[in-house]
């Protein structure tokens, strides 16, 4: 009977126990399902947030964009003038192959250089002598007679004209030779060859020759100390002018002026 009953306390204390522990597990299953309700909750707020500021963040992000595009728009004009530089360098590039081929403006240059060219030969003409600005033609050994048939021009004696050494050039006095009688110290004389190419030469000292008539048109040194001076001249690298200064009835009086090439 103790037994009995003994048992029977120990089942319904199980049976409490068990009641009662059946009852805190509801009400830990009820706290549970609270708490997980909850924290399904605040996941859902959480994933909310993250959203709201992942959300917000690409607002800021599409916020900057439009300004970093509008710094990109800003820096394109860089980039614009660069491409306008290749553009203008292409156009220049496409310009100088027009402009290159484009010849007609060199064409139109060239001329005025040739003509600037042509001008300067006209300037330096060749066979010619200047002496005191006025420009005196001359020829290679055309004689007296040359020169009587024209008093415009001169012509050398005893060889053409001759740079490296000596040349004497002769014309009538009432002609442009006339001008050799006007010479002083310090003068220049210049001279171009039959090329053109031009020879300087200082004005040193003139001498008066009389010279007496060979019945050839020509004449012979009256005295010994003038002949003797042209022939050391003639054996010079000198230039000598010789124009005439009178005519008498036995001969005629030259003027011998000597210059050194400069």
């Amino acid at each position: 009977m103790y037994f009995f009953v003994d048992k029977l306390k120990h089942f319904c204390y199980t049976k409490i126990v068990l009641k009662f522990t059946q009852k805190e597990i509801n009400n830990l299953n009820k706290k549970m399902t609270k708490m997980t309700s909850k924290m399904t909750k605040k996941k859902i707020y959480t994933g909310i947030l993250v959203a709201g500021v992942a959300a917000l963040s690409a607002v800021i992000v599409l916020a900057k964009t439009p300004t970093d595009t509008g710094a990109e728009v800003s820096e394109l004009p860089v980039t614009t003038e660069l491409v306008t530089t290749a553009t203008t360098s292409t156009t220049e590039t496409t310009t100088s192959t027009t402009t290159a081929p484009t010849t007609e403006e060199v064409r139109v240059t060239e001329p005025k250089v040739e003509e600037k060219t042509q001008a300067e030969v006209k300037a330096v003409k060749p066979r010619t002598l200047t002496i005191k600005g006025m420009e005196i033609s001359y020829e290679a050994e055309i004689g007296q007679a040359g020169i009587n048939a024209n008093h415009n021009i001169a012509t050398t004696w005893g060889g053409d004209f001759n740079p490296n050494g000596h040349t004497l050039i002769a014309g009538h006095d009432d002609g442009p030779m006339g001008v050799i009688k006007q010479l002083a110290d310090g003068d220049i004389v210049t001279v171009t060859d039959s090329e053109g190419n031009e020879y300087r030469y200082r004005f040193q000292e003139s001498r008066i020759v009389r010279m007496v008539h060979s019945g050839r048109g020509t004449g012979f040194v009256e005295s010994q100390a003038d002949g003797d001076y042209i022939t050391a001249q003639f054996n010079s690298n000198n230039l000598n002018l010789q124009t005439c200064v009178e005519t008498r009835a036995d001969g005629y009086s030259i003027v011998f002026a000597t210059l050194t090439k400069i």
